[in-house]
């Protein structure tokens, strides 16, 4: 895992999307980021267990999958809920927030 850019995300981003369905020892993880430099998206979508963590081998930016349509993250959420029912309410709050995102770096 790249710790060094995992801990500096924070300082150069905003996390506007946050779902992990995993629990105990499995992780499961779609997040949405805001680069501060120049508004631009960028999602993070990954599964496992605690062999490895989220963002191993993310060590910028651009090692994430960039946002350009609001379509990219509704489908990393429904294949993130697709063992069980999605909460159909918070994906279209999550949707409504990257699409806010995204028409405001337009």
């Amino acid at each position: 895992m790249s710790y060094e850019f995992t801990q500096r995300m924070p300082s150069e981003g905003t996390c506007l999307v946050r779902s992990d369905t995993g629990g105990g020892y499995d992780w499961d993880v779609v997040e949405v980021w805001k680069r501060t430099s120049d508004g631009r998206l960028y999602m993070y979508a990954g599964v496992g267990c605690s062999c490895y963590g989220p963002y191993d081998g993310v060590r910028s930016w651009e090692d994430m999958e960039p946002v350009s349509h609001v379509s990219q993250v509704v489908a990393a959420l429904r294949n993130q809920y697709r063992a069980g029912q999605p909460d159909a309410s918070r994906i279209i709050q999550w949707a409504s927030t990257v699409s806010e995102a995204l028409n405001a770096t337009a």
